[in-house]
């Protein structure tokens, strides 16, 4: 009764500070996932170095490195916060949700395009590396194009962090893309972390 008296009240938005901190524990999760990773890539590239060739090409290990690494972060985010919970592990722990407009719970397939937009400047930046040559061993001349790559993957990075602080709803640019919010579950007054919920 008091769960749904709290989502049925007017939503709170989570500030930055508990978004961040949100992440940074699902990052953990993510870290654990790579961990993984790494230790199926040695296995299956010891002796012969079938990985590092797998991963060698540019376009290649661009595309196998999204498959293994970048979709499934990606899969993991639109579930969680398209499911009933609206919240990833990271935001369960930090109670706040992922929400359409009203409160009410985000269709998957704009969880799906939320996520892969969150993740755009990752996969940009990942690009811009296997493009850099000599990397990741000695790094040659850097083309001009790639400069461009981590420019671009920065200040989307720098948008999605900054845009926030001057929004009333705290909406980064994949919020108002996809058209979600990002909302306090349970009862403001219990929120350290609270913002200020104002008309937008």
């Amino acid at each position: 009764m008091v769960a749904t008296e709290a989502r049925s009240a007017a939503p709170v938005y989570a500030s930055l500070a508990r978004r961040l901190a949100a992440f940074g524990v699902d990052y953990g999760v993510i870290a654990a996932y790579m961990a993984v990773l790494a230790l199926v890539a040695m296995a299956l590239g010891a002796g012969d170095g079938r990985w590092d060739r797998a991963f060698a090409h540019p376009v290649g290990g661009q595309v196998l490195s999204f498959l293994v690494l970048t979709l499934p972060v990606i899969v993991y985010f639109a579930l969680f916060e398209s499911a009933a919970l609206q919240a990833t592990p990271g935001k369960r722990l930090l109670r706040i949700r992922v929400a359409a407009p009203g409160a009410g719970r985000l269709p998957r397939h704009r969880a799906f395009a939320r996520a892969a937009l969150k993740f755009l400047p990752w996969e940009i930046s990942h690009g811009a590396l296997r493009h850099t040559p000599g990397w990741p061993g000695d790094v040659e001349a850097v083309p001009a194009a790639v400069w461009l790559a981590f420019g671009l993957a920065w200040l989307l990075a720098g948008a999605y962090v900054a845009l926030p602080l001057f929004d009333t709803r705290g909406r980064t640019p994949y919020d108002r893309l996809a058209g979600s919010v990002v909302i306090v579950d349970g009862p403001a007054g219990t929120d350290s972390f609270r913002r200020t919920t104002a008309s937008p």
